[in-house]
């Protein structure tokens, strides 16, 4: 959390974005490419291993956020016109927008109680 210790968690050339760590610090989903050049939503173990496509949209898929508790993922379209949420482990895809214009950057809103 100091910056010390840095090292790099992606494999050369795999074009990994705008990453998110889970909660329990276990995972990290962040925005990917796969093999046709599309962006798509991928999760990888905290030490960059285990690296799973989560997404397999033709208008491609980015812009991730984790739910608070680990069990669902909000994105985007690449072109940022819609909005989509899904489990963890990448099921039920479900589309939450559908307006004219751009829908893009979702995010879950919580707030941590102070003890």
């Amino acid at each position: 959390i100091n910056g010390e210790n840095a090292r790099q968690l992606s494999k050369p050339g795999g074009r990994y974005r705008v990453p998110k760590v889970t909660i329990d610090g276990q995972k990290i989903i962040l925005m990917g490419y796969d093999g046709n050049g599309r962006p798509q939503v991928y999760e990888m173990d905290y030490n960059g291993e285990n690296v799973v496509q989560k997404t397999n949209l033709e208008a491609g898929a980015g812009l991730p956020s984790v739910s608070p508790d680990n069990k669902l993922i909000t994105f985007s379209t690449s072109s940022g016109a819609d909005v989509f949420v899904m489990n963890m482990d990448g099921s039920s895809q479900t589309q939450l927008t559908n307006f004219a214009g751009d829908d893009w950057g979702a995010v879950f809103m919580y707030q941590v109680a102070a003890k």
